[in-house]
């Protein structure tokens, strides 16, 4: 926040006073992790919850907790951590179908197709209807997508002649950002390693 108004204009304000003044206050910090989660601020969400925690132990932390540090494993790229934070989350509470909608959506992203099936599985098996909620499926649909165009991405790349190696990892975020609209160009010398 750049002012002080732009902060007592927020939900974090009457948090970030509970916190100063009850610091290790789980709920407190459970709540302050939820709006950093929905400002997509994962650095901070991460901050915090490694504070609640340190103080009461990983086995106490509550399930949201766990989940909400997977999330941002996941968004930083930490694909083993959020694993294990998903994990525990459902050793936790394994009858929460939304806990095995998280894994599989993790086991998607970081290709683990036979993960991914064998979790979103045992979500339809706890809760037939848990794709409608909180717009799985949509989630789902976006993602399969994305991977759609990463593999198309990596196809053009691997096709490519005379196109520096070391520039390919820049194309490649190039068409998965804008999509099938890319036009690759594609120059008739050989790759250069």
């Amino acid at each position: 926040f750049d002012t002080l108004f732009e902060l007592a204009n927020t939900d974090l304000l009457p948090l970030i006073t509970g916190l100063a003044i009850q610091p290790d206050y789980p709920e407190v910090q459970l709540q302050t992790a939820e709006i950093y989660h929905h400002e997509n601020r994962y650095g901070r969400l991460l901050a915090t919850l490694d504070r609640l925690q340190d103080s009461v132990g990983p086995e106490a932390t509550p399930v949201r907790a766990d989940v909400l540090q997977g999330i941002a494993m996941r968004h930083a790229g930490r694909f083993a951590e959020a694993q294990k934070n998903f994990v525990r989350a459902i050793g936790k509470d394994p009858a929460d179908a939304s806990l095995h909608l998280e894994m599989a959506s993790l086991m998607l992203e970081s290709g683990n197709l036979d993960e991914a099936k064998l979790a979103l599985a045992t979500a339809l098996s706890i809760d037939p209807n848990s794709l409608q909620r909180d717009n799985w499926a949509e989630r789902f649909h976006e993602q399969q997508e994305r991977l759609a165009l990463q593999q198309q991405a990596i196809e053009a790349a691997t096709d490519l002649e005379g196109f520096p190696a070391s520039r390919v990892p820049k194309l490649l975020h190039f068409v998965v950002v804008y999509g099938k609209s890319a036009q690759i160009y594609t120059p008739t010398v050989k790759v250069q390693a």
